[in-house]
């Protein structure tokens, strides 16, 4: 006799595994334990054989049957049902493999593995992760310029120009390293170089005046926010480092003894290590600073929570707690207006202010 639903939901379980027949080599499974699993045994060349098709009711009584009846037209076609599940299983794993979801873990792991700094990894993971979400489940040899193209335009259409040029730069990684493993004969997303818009040239607001450059440090002394804030503020217009790199800043990094900070590599914007000499001012500000944070390993964290940084946003809103706009100043501005400063004063080799403010090349735009 047949099953119906009801004879599925109301079977019981017992001491030892009930098996209740459909017909045709189809049960569905009791187990002890509550379990219901429905398998069909057949028998192909000879021996034996028994395919699983799922628990119940996850898989209904009526998707039983029409599994059923897919597995016995394969044996009609003399092919075994249960090899070909397994080979089905096989190839599923083997797309999945060759998805861009797939390489862009491996291309994320060799940046962890190559020591690329926090900022980087965060960067990298968002475009792969987030803008790119339309391409991760594609089968890399699927994926065409004109796929790569979309997703970027999506990114340019909203303005972040920049971010789509990058993010170019990424998914041309990430295809690369197919091309070497063989699974992709090109990269899609080399046909696209000048296909995108050129980014927008944005300078970093900065006060690059004497007059007024004085007045903002004076503003900064009178902050009656945080300590912490407005001593990485200070400490910002005393060494000028990234704001990244001084909000990261760690405890070990700094020799008071020898009056100076050094920022490993992993955590520079050009991968090397960058020596920051102490001026006494400076080293004020640190001995002030250990008194509040050294208690921990960040010299800048947040003010939550010792073990976290400050946050990408607490200098700026500093920054406009005193009244000044970011259209006049912000963190990363107070590179630019040591450049602009230094440069101006005939005591500075240009050589050695551009080694201050760890630039890459001395004959590039003096830019932050």
């Amino acid at each position: 006799m047949k099953l119906s639903d009801l004879k599925c939901r109301k079977a019981k379980a017992e001491e030892k595994l009930i098996k209740l027949s459909d017909g045709d080599g189809l049960f569905l499974h009791v187990y002890p334990n509550g379990k219901k699993l429905w398998r069909m045994s057949y028998r192909h060349a000879g021996k034996q054989r028994d395919l699983p098709f799922g628990p119940y009711p996850l898989v209904s009584l009526l998707e039983a049957r029409e599994k059923r009846y897919a597995a016995r037209k394969l044996l009609l076609d003399g092919k075994d049902p249960a090899a070909e599940s397994e080979a089905e299983e096989t190839a599923a794993a083997q797309r999945e493999e060759t998805t861009f979801a797939a390489y862009a873990d491996i291309y994320l792991d060799r940046l962890i593995r190559a020591g690329r700094s926090e900022p980087t990894l965060k960067k990298s993971r968002w475009i792969v992760e987030v803008l790119a979400k339309d391409l991760r489940s594609q089968q890399l040899p699927d994926i065409t310029p004109r796929d790569v193209l979309r997703v970027l335009r999506v990114v340019e259409a909203k303005g972040n120009r920049e971010t789509a040029r990058r993010m170019r730069g990424v998914l041309s990684a990430v295809f690369r390293l197919a091309v070497i493993e063989d699974v992709i004969k090109v990269d899609p997303s080399a046909p696209l170089r000048g296909a995108l818009l050129p980014p927008e040239t944005r300078h970093q607001s900065a006060v690059t005046k004497p007059e007024a450059f004085g007045a903002l440090l004076r503003a900064i002394d009178g902050y009656e926010g945080h300590r912490t804030i407005r001593t990485a503020l200070q400490l910002l217009a005393l060494t000028f480092p990234r704001p990244g790199e001084l909000r990261l800043a760690e405890w070990p990094e700094v020799d008071l003894a020898e009056a100076v900070w050094i920022i490993s590599a992993h955590r520079t914007k050009m991968r090397r290590e960058h020596r920051i000499p102490l001026s006494r001012q400076a080293i004020a500000k640190f001995e002030a600073l250990r008194t509040m944070t050294g208690r921990g390993s960040l010299c800048f964290p947040s003010i939550r929570s010792l073990d976290k940084p400050l946050s990408d946003g607490a200098l700026n809103a500093a920054l406009r707690a005193m009244g000044i706009d970011g259209a006049t100043h912000m963190s990363h501005g107070f590179r630019s207006s040591a450049s602009s400063l230094l440069n101006e004063h005939s005591a500075f080799s240009t050589e050695a202010i551009e080694r201050a403010l760890a630039h890459g090349e001395p004959d590039k735009v003096r830019r932050a």
